[in-house]
């Protein structure tokens, strides 16, 4: 390879380098989405601006091939440097008919959705406004539940489970850790699990327990300003 040749190759790759650094980075298009149920159509056609448009035509032999529904959603929190599904199709009530979720918070550890249920008898997406306080939503189909999680830090964590009722959700159980509210002096070495669940139509809530932080963080040992530390008072529960 001559001297020149050599040159210029380096200059290529020079070139080439540079240009992946001064690239911005660009989220790929999101993907389209197509259901069919019960003799209706839903498409959902995405735009790069973390919108999309939704149309529901019938498809049944009875009713002919015409559009019934169409709208526009946009998500709020759209990063265009963030691939995400902003607008999308799934069902959530397991109805066996797709509901329109928009991403509207997408924090570090704690996201959130916009809802609304596709209701057949009137052919209209219903807003449920209480699912958006929920984090990290998940869709549970073989128990017919929506789980839920949030995390707040090194010892605020909570776990939810709801079910439907019609169109509003019911809470099932929801628990979680954090730091003791009771004040002693061995406060700071203890963390507290707390736990409510329903019992018929009532959220009861169980008695609170105490874990020491050693092993509430999967570790052998107490830190030393730890390894003395007293329990919570007789009568606040008691560490494992």
């Amino acid at each position: 390879m001559t001297r020149r040749i050599r040159a210029l190759l380096g200059s290529w790759a020079l070139l080439a380098t540079i240009g992946s650094f001064s690239m911005p980075a660009v989220a790929q298009q999101p993907r389209g989405q197509s259901f069919e149920a019960h003799g209706l159509r839903f498409v959902l056609t995405p735009d790069r601006s973390g919108g999309a448009t939704v149309t529901v035509t019938s498809i049944g032999a009875r009713n002919g091939r015409r559009e019934l529904l169409r709208l526009d959603r946009a998500s709020d929190a759209y990063d265009a440097e963030r691939p995400r599904r902003w607008v999308f199709l799934h069902d959530a009530n397991f109805d066996r008919y797709p509901d329109l979720w928009v991403l509207q918070n997408d924090a570090m550890a704690n996201t959130s959705y916009s809802l609304e249920l596709f209701d057949p008898g009137t052919l209209r997406f219903v807003p449920v406004p209480e699912f958006e306080t929920l984090s990290n939503p998940q869709v549970d189909s073989r128990n017919r539940r929506i789980s839920t999680s949030a995390r707040g830090g090194c010892c605020e964590h909570s776990n939810a489970i709801y079910r439907w009722r019609g169109a509003e959700l019911e809470l099932m159980a929801e628990w979680g850790d954090a730091m003791p509210e009771v004040d002693w002096p061995g406060r700071d070495c203890f963390v507290r699990l707390w736990r409510r669940e329903r019992q018929g139509e009532r959220v009861v809530d169980r008695p609170d327990r105490y874990v020491p932080m050693h092993v509430f963080n999967g570790q052998r040992r107490a830190s030393p300003e730890c390894r003395d530390a007293p329990p919570p008072p007789q009568g606040d529960s008691t560490p494992r």
